[in-house]
């Protein structure tokens, strides 16, 4: 009798971790855009504003003049920037579906510049000032749009200078700070779910929906550095 021979070997491998981590990838993007959906769908309790629930609740003695005008800039830009920034990082990383729309990383990241540094991150730092569960949460939402506006200004003045590599580590940091509102809206879903007290949580939440993703990619940058100098 002949010997059987083996299926599979290295190449079949690669091949199913690469379709799985392309299912990783599809899952997330519908996660990311199940709660954008939420977040955007939420939008008709501020036209007019709804003072009785939600996140304009309590807010109504100071709602009206400079913070209300934040509030509605920022609303507004939020999700353009969160669109701009997925086809940014795809594109950056010359995703084929992408490839025939090359041509708009470039201007759409100088309009993603312009959005996060001129104007989101302004509008963030005057809401951070009234924090709904105080102090705590504000400082984390304080430093989060001036850490997002650095690592904006960062990513342009590293590319405008040839960095290709580092660009990308801190386009990759832009990013995860972007999508911190939306893992801080799955993080108090669960925290409602689970029958915590999502005001006590709120501020552990606030930070940790920043500041643990950026924690993960420092971590991961410096594995695959010492990966790649053995």
């Amino acid at each position: 009798m002949e010997p059987v021979q083996a299926t599979g070997g290295p190449r079949s491998t690669s091949h199913r971790l690469g379709w799985l981590l392309k299912a990783m990838w599809i899952a997330l993007l519908m996660l990311f855009a199940r709660v954008m959906f939420l977040i955007v769908y939420e939008y008709q309790r501020y036209f007019p504003p709804d003072f009785a629930e939600g996140f304009l609740q309590y807010r109504e003695s100071y709602f009206w003049g400079v913070y209300s005008a934040a509030f509605y800039l920022h609303i507004a830009i939020g999700p353009i920037v969160l669109l701009i920034a997925v086809f940014l990082m795809l594109s950056g990383q010359g995703n084929r579906y992408l490839k025939r729309f090359a041509h708009w990383h470039r201007p759409l990241g100088k309009l993603q510049f312009l959005l996060v540094v001129f104007l989101l991150t302004p509008t963030g730092i005057v809401m951070s000032t009234r924090a709904n569960t105080g102090a705590v949460a504000g400082v984390a939402f304080l430093l989060l749009s001036l850490a997002t506006a650095f690592s904006m200004i960062a990513a342009v003045w590293h590319i405008r200078h040839g960095n290709i590599a580092v660009h990308r580590r801190w386009a990759t940091r832009c990013f995860l700070l972007l999508c911190s509102p939306m893992l801080l809206r799955l993080m108090q879903g669960a925290v409602i779910t689970l029958e915590y007290d999502s005001v006590a949580t709120y501020p552990l939440s606030a930070w940790a929906s920043w500041t643990v993703p950026l924690l993960l990619f420092e971590i991961s940058a410096i594995a695959r550095r010492a990966e790649f100098v053995k």
